[in-house]
This record gives structure tokens, C-alpha cells and sequence, in this order.
């Protein structure tokens, strides 16, 4: 029961560890056109705050990690491990 309660989590932490990804390479696209100082500085605390949240997502991961599937842990893995870059179109 509580490695399937875990598992949930670990689901629920990929899907954020994602987002997060997903939203610092929209973040740094935008700052690489932005001119105004005051919008880059606050494109880049967003920026902060992702990363110290995927961070943070990595050491509860971690700690879930000997009562979850082996699988998800390696998406989860596979998830943070991805760059955050600009897409390119």
C-alpha cells in the first residue's frame, strides 16, 4: 500500500518536473528577447524559483526511491536530467 501510495507521488513529481522544465525554457526564451531590465530581473527570479523547485523535487524523489517502482523512478531520472533550453521552432 505505501509503495503504491509512493508511486503516486513519484507520478505527480514527474508531471511537475516537467512543467517546471517546460516553463524555464519558455523563461529563458523570453529573456533573450527581452530589453527592459526590470522584466529581465523578473524573468530570471521566476527562473530561480523553477530551478531551486526542481531541485527540491530531486531530494524528495531521492528519498522515495527505495519504496518506488524502479520505472518511474528512472523517468523521474530521465525528467530532471533533461536541459532546460529554449525550444527551438
Amino acid at each position: 500500500m505505501i509503495a503504491m501510495a509512493h508511486n503516486s507521488v513519484l507520478q505527480s513529481m514527474c508531471r511537475e518536473a516537467e512543467r517546471v522544465r517546460i516553463r524555464a525554457a519558455q523563461l529563458l526564451d523570453q529573456q533573450s528577447r527581452c530589453h527592459g531590465t526590470a522584466l529581465r530581473r523578473r524573468l530570471q527570479e521566476e527562473l530561480d524559483q523553477l530551478l531551486a523547485r526542481r531541485e527540491e523535487l530531486a531530494r524528495i524523489a531521492a528519498l522515495l526511491q527505495p519504496t518506488s517502482d524502479p520505472l518511474l523512478w528512472s523517468l523521474f531520472r530521465e525528467i530532471t536530467r533533461r536541459p532546460v533550453s529554449p525550444a527551438v521552432i
